[in-house]
Order: structure tokens, then C-alpha cells, then sequence
């Protein structure tokens, strides 16, 4: 039996709508060091299972990034967040710095 890899990311990101950050390059520019909360949405893309070595490994696609401007909708993402990480690993949420 294959063993399992660690998920791999497809390059690249989706391009125009599914993509929040698609032309607002000049309004991130403007604030370095801002931290951005956006909802990201990923598809299986593809199993991958390299029979040389023996192992699988799932590969993910990026389908949609939508950047969260207001202030609740942010705080709210940044709970669920850490909720989820807290269920996975049992820990407190990972100091990321920022605001968020």
C-alpha cells in the first residue's frame, strides 16, 4: 500500500472575478504591512501516486479568493479560524501578528 505525502498546491491563482485581489494592486501597495483576511475556497484537483516511490498525495487548486473589507466580517473569519484550528489541533490559535 502506497503511504501518503502531505497535500501539494497547484500554482497559480484564478484570474478576474474569482480573484478579489485581481486589480486592486495599487490599494494593497498603498498599505505595506496591512494584514488581509480573505475566504479562499480550494477543489481536489488531482491525486497523485508516483509508483517509483510509492506514494500518493492529493494535489489542491485555489477556485475563489474573496477578500473581507469589513471590519465584522473579518473578526468573524478570524473566529471560525481559530475555532478550526483549535478542533484540529487542540491548541489556541497561532499568533500571526496583526490585527487579525
Amino acid at each position: 500500500m502506497a503511504d501518503i505525502n502531505p497535500t501539494s498546491f497547484k500554482n497559480g491563482v484564478p484570474k478576474g472575478e474569482r480573484n478579489a485581489f485581481f486589480g486592486i494592486e495599487e490599494q494593497i501597495m498603498a498599505a505595506p504591512g496591512d494584514t488581509i483576511v480573505a475566504v479562499v475556497t480550494y477543489e481536489v484537483a488531482k491525486i497523485v501516486h508516483e509508483e517509483i516511490e510509492d506514494v500518493k498525495y492529493p494535489v489542491v487548486e485555489i477556485k475563489h479568493i474573496e477578500i473581507l473589507g469589513d471590519e465584522k466580517a473579518k473578526a468573524a473569519a478570524v473566529k471560525l479560524r481559530d475555532a478550526a484550528y483549535k478542533a484540529r489541533t487542540g491548541q489556541n490559535a497561532l499568533d500571526l501578528g496583526g490585527d487579525f
